[in-house]
Parts: structure tokens; sequence; C-alpha cells
């Protein structure tokens, strides 16, 4: 099921069946028991310091300044560095419990409602990331995320919180991948406002969208949820001491500038934020960004920072999601690094002066604190492992997927045939389909200039030993030189100085384009042929990139076109065809013919029937698993043959770009 499609009424229960298989599988069940054992058994001193005394305090003392309020009953400073939504997050089943405690009976009811609110919130970032991956790898999942040692020790034995901006980031990020631009800069504000260190995403964010989407509505109706959420939840708390004291002034953001170099006496550089600076000048610098590339480029920016960072247990929960999202999506040996590197985090973290007694519901630990040296050991190690993760991540993300390659390579794409009237409905369609940051498209008429004279180039020169009749027919022959001389230049002009991913030549006038210093990658013929005549196709160009298109006349007494029109295509064996002949049946209820020739090399697929725009729609999304990466506009599809054509040439143009071959 497409995720495009999963808020739709008549997707409910493909929805609902979806989560039950989720559900009903053992791992789910067994991480659940486990973290409801955690919830009931163990109370971490973060919660009983520092968290629980604010929820308590602005339940019993409401105030529209929770956090002044609190500092007024002498409260910690440390408290809550956290922001409004963090506190709305919780207080909802904190309040429930508070409730049952007073009236009903005490049963610590309050705790259980605010640890149960980081389960929730856990769940709820399962789920997203199960549609992010397409429900794909599903017992990878449970084992990389849902029963992830990290997510399990930092959510419910270390305490803390961080679960609720990183879910509201995930969301997101779900909301670009099914063009909701409007939700996903809700949910982006709801994680600035739950904790500002989300900040650090948002670049990624309006970067991805500016290179996919260009400078366009999607671009503005995220930047302005985002904006609006963000200043209108802050705002009005910016004037609160207690809010600056404990939310503006935090301990937490001095992480970011812990390491630094000290230029003489008075200077310092901070690594930190020149590392992320990095990290995101190289992320704009990319040409193409597709989904994937996107996500892992925000886990590398996280990485980037907390091999910098000194020990955080809640901003390592932050790298959790992107982690996963390319375990299960590149499917490279990432599960053990990522296995090793959770353990000695744990470690890190439990064996850290002082933490120790918190565990001591299991067993007794003290006498295993080790010495300094063996923490700082220990803690390199860590850091070192983050650091392999960020390049393999990079290594394996960046550069092994063609998508996200630097090179800024251009796809050029010729369009002829005999059947002018389809071949400007095509090229017409193309234009609304690809957006128009990504295409150029122009004729071979439009770029030749038509007052072109071969005598101002190379006239004859008049000592040239010809009689009179051979001269005549020199002449001929060099003005047709110096014409297609005239005009390969013009186009080699007008190309070399286009970047756009797609360039189209509609060659009209007949030029052959292999003269052209840059290869044509994709060739399309668009022909109408009578009903007694063969299709003419060149079987050896159909393996080297050419899409062959006949319009075949077989009801001449229809008035309708479509009606009147087979449409005939040829594909290599075992490319795309298989995929075609069972969507063009099951969703768009086509008549479809298969016939293998060119000594059964080649597949000919004939065509009748008139799918429309969601059909087509529909279609390309079940064929092109990287559609949303390509640049395209949603509504640009088109109906009947038009729509075919454009489905068969955007898969193509994938698979070209997939290709490392084209890329080098």
């Amino acid at each position: 099921m497409d995720i495009n499609l999963i808020f739709k009424k008549s997707n409910y229960y493909a929805l609902i069946s979806n989560l039950y298989s989720l559900h009903r599988n053992r791992l789910f069940i067994f991480g659940l028991l486990i973290k409801i054992f955690l919830i009931f058994y163990l109370t971490p001193n973060i919660n009983k310091d520092l968290f629980f005394p604010f929820i308590e305090n602005t339940i019993n003392n409401f105030s529209i300044d929770p956090w002044s309020a609190y500092l007024i009953n002498n409260g910690d400073v440390d408290s809550f560095p956290y922001g409004i939504i963090m506190l709305l997050t919780y207080l909802p089943l904190s309040l429930i419990g508070e409730l049952i405690d007073k009236y009903l009976y005490d049963f610590n009811s309050f705790e259980l409602g605010f640890k149960l609110t980081s389960l929730v919130f856990d769940y709820l970032l399962l789920v997203f990331l199960y549609y992010l991956i397409n429900k794909k790898s599903l017992n990878l999942l449970l084992v990389s995320y849902w029963l992830s040692p990290i997510v399990i020790y930092t959510n419910f034995i270390h305490g803390q919180i961080d679960i609720v901006p990183i879910s509201f980031l995930i969301f997101s990020v779900f909301f670009i991948r099914i063009n909701q631009f409007t939700l996903s800069g809700l949910a982006m504000g709801f994680a600035i406002s739950s904790k500002f260190s989300m900040f650090i995403a948002l670049p990624f964010f309006i970067i991805y969208i500016y290179k996919t989407k260009g400078f366009q509505e999607e671009i503005i109706k995220f930047i302005f949820f985002v904006s609006t959420i963000t200043l209108s939840l802050n705002l009005p708390y910016l004037n609160s001491e207690g809010f600056s004291q404990m939310v503006l002034k935090t301990g937490e953001l001095d992480r970011l500038y812990a390491l630094f170099i000290n230029y003489g006496s008075e200077y310092r550089l901070f690594i930190i934020p020149v590392v992320f600076i990095l990290s995101l000048y190289l992320f704009w610098r990319l040409n193409r960004i597709t989904q994937d590339l996107f996500l892992v480029s925000v886990g590398i920016g996280f990485l980037s920072i907390l091999i910098f960072l000194p020990p955080a247990p809640g901003w390592t929960l932050w790298v959790v999601p992107f982690l996963v999202y390319y375990i299960i999506t590149s499917k490279k040996d990432f599960f053990l690094v990522s296995f090793i590197y959770s353990f000695v985090y744990i470690f890190n973290n439990i064996f850290q002066e002082g933490a120790l007694n918190n565990y001591s519901i299991f067993f007794n630990i003290s006498a295993l604190q080790p010495s300094s040296f063996s923490n700082n050991i220990a803690f390199t190690l860590q850091q070192t492992l983050s650091l392999l993760l960020a390049l393999k991540m990079y290594i394996y993300g960046l550069k092994r997927n063609n998508f996200y390659s630097i090179s800024g390579k251009s796809i050029l794409i010729e369009i002829k045939g005999n059947y002018s009237e389809k071949i400007k409905s095509l090229t017409s369609s193309l234009e609304n389909l690809i957006r128009k940051k990504d295409i150029y498209l122009k004729s071979t008429n439009a770029i030749i200039d038509s007052n072109f004279s071969g005598k101002d180039i190379h006239p004859l020169n008049s000592k040239n030993n010809y009689t009179k009749k051979d001269n005549s027919l020199n002449k001929s022959y060099v003005y047709y030189a110096n014409y297609v001389s005239y005009n390969i230049s013009k186009i080699n002009e007008e190309l070399l100085y286009n970047k756009k991913t797609y360039q189209f030549i509609l060659n009209n006038s007949n030029i052959d384009l292999s003269l052209l210093r840059k290869k044509t990658d994709l060739k399309i013929q668009i022909n109408k042929v009578l009903d007694s005549k063969e299709s003419r196709i060149s079987f050896e160009e159909i393996n080297k990139n050419s899409l062959f298109f006949d319009f075949k006349l077989f009801n001449k007494q229809s008035d309708n076109q479509n009606s009147q029109y087979s449409l005939i295509t040829f594909f290599p064996v075992g490319f795309l065809h298989n995929k075609l002949f069972n969507l063009f049946i099951s969703v768009a209820s086509l008549k479809v013919d298969i016939e293998l020739v060119d000594k059964q090399r080649i597949v000919k697929m004939l065509i009748e029937g008139y799918p429309n725009e969601e059909d087509i729609n529909q279609i390309s999304r079940s064929l092109i698993p990287e559609i949303e990466d390509l640049s395209l506009n949603k509504n640009g599809w088109e109906k009947g043959y038009l729509g075919i054509i454009q489905i068969i040439l955007i898969a193509n143009l994938s698979t070209l770009l997939k290709n490392e071959e084209f890329l080098k």
C-alpha cells in the first residue's frame, strides 16, 4: 500500500490490518513486556529528582508560567530544561494519575502516567518508522528499534524524555514523504518547541525541500508553519525569568561549546559548530537529494555532533531512528556495528561515577566501579564507533547511492517521430509533470537560426578546379556540410550553458544528434503507423536506451481517437514489462497483449484502453519506488496513452539515474 494513500477513507481498513500484523509479532510483544516491566518496577533518579517535582508543581500550583512558579517554590533550576510542548505532552497522563492517587487509590499512578507517555511516543515512533520503510523488514525494524538497547535504556532505565522531540521530528519527515508540508511544518514546530536543540535538523529540512521542490508553495508552507508554531508557543515566555533560566540558559546547550581550540589567550574556536556547518555545507552541495539521502544526512548531522560531544544519553537517542532507517534500506553490514555501539554506550553511562546505585534493583554492581582511565578508554571507543557509523553512512549512503551523486551531469533526451500531434502533446505534458527548475525543453528549430546561410561560413574557393556540373553539385554538398556544422555548434552551445537535470531536445529538423559533444542518453520515437504496416523500429536501438511508441490504427469507424488507435511499445526482456503488464491489468483494466520478437530478446507490448489520471498516478508509484526523488508534479500525470508514455519514460529516467556508468 502506498503511504500517500493511507489517510484516505478507503484505506483505513488496510492501515488497521498493517498495524495488526505489527502488534501480533512476537518481537513486538516481547519488547512491550520488557518496557511495561521497567515502567512498573524501575523509577530512574532523573525522573524522581527532576521531572516529577516539576510536573507535580505544575499540576498543584497551576500557572501560565510554570517555570517561574516552580522556581518561586525553590525548585531546582535544572529540573525541566524543555519547552511548552514537552510539558503539555507529559501533563495529561500525569494529571490523570495524580487524580487517581488523590481521590481513588495511591498506586503511584502519577509516576506511571508520566512513564507511559514515553511509551506512547516510543510506540508512535515505531509506527511512523514502519511506514517510512514501506512496511519492509518488520523483524529487522523491531530488533533494531523496538528492542534497541539504546532506546530501552535511554527511555525506561536512565529515564530521559528526548523520545518526544525526536518523535515529532520523524513525524515531520513522514509528512514530507507524503507531500503534506503543512503538517510537516506543524510537527517540526512541535519538535523545536519541545526541545530547542531540534533546530539542528531544521536547515536540513529546508535545504531538502528547496532542492527537490524549488522555491515554490511547499517550502513557503513549511517555513510559515514552523515559524508560526515556534514563535506563537515560545514568544509569550521570552520575558519569563523562569523560562529564561531553566530553558534558554540550560547547561545542556553548554555541551555544544565544551570542545574548542585556543587561539592565543583571547579567542576560542568551537569545534562542534564548525563540524556541523561543514556537514550542512556538504549536504547543500549535493545536486540530487533523495529522501533516503535526506534521512541519512540528518543522521550524519546528529552523529557529527555526538562525536565531539561530552556524554549525553538523551542526545544519543536522536541518532537511533536514522540509523534504523539506514540499516533497513541499505541492507549493509550496519547492524553488527550498531549493536556493538549500543552496548558500549550503555556501559559508559552505567559505569559513570555516581550512576551505579540507579540499577541496584537488578544486582549489586558497586564493586565494578571502573577507574578513570577505564572510563576514558570506554568513552574513546564509543566516540570512535560513532565516527565509524558516520563514515559508513556517508560511504554507503552518499557514494554508492547514485541518486546522491555530487556529479551534476544532466540527462539528454531526444524526441522525434512522424506523429507530430502526439509529440507536441507529450512535450507539453512533460513541462507540466517535471518541475521547471529541473527541465529544459527546446526544439532544434527553435535553437537553429532560420536565416542561416552557408556562404558566410565556408564560401567556395573560386580557384577550385571543378567542371560547371561538378561545381554545382559540390556547392550543395558544402552548403549542407556547413548547415549541419553550424546547427550542431548552436545546439552544443545551448546545452553547454544549461545545467538542468533533464534536457529534452525535440528533433524536428532531423539532425543527427550523435554529432553533438554530449552523448544522447535516451531516444524517444513516436510514430503513427497504418494497420497494414509493421512498426519501423530498430531492435538494436531498444537495447541502447531507445524507446519506440507506435500508434496503430485499428478502428477507423470510431470518432474517439483513443478508440481508433492501439499503443505498441517495446522492452528488452526482463525490463519493466512484467510489472507493467500486471499493473495495466490490475489497476487500469487495460487490454494488453505480449509477444516475444527478435529471437525472443525483445518484448512487444500492444495496449488498448483508456486509463484515467488516478490510474496512471497509482501505476507510477507502484512501478517506481523512488518516484518522490524525481522532482515531479503530482498533478502532471496525463490520462490515456499519453500517461502510459509518461510512466515508461520516467521509469527509464529513474533507471538511468541509478546507473553507475551514466554518473561517471
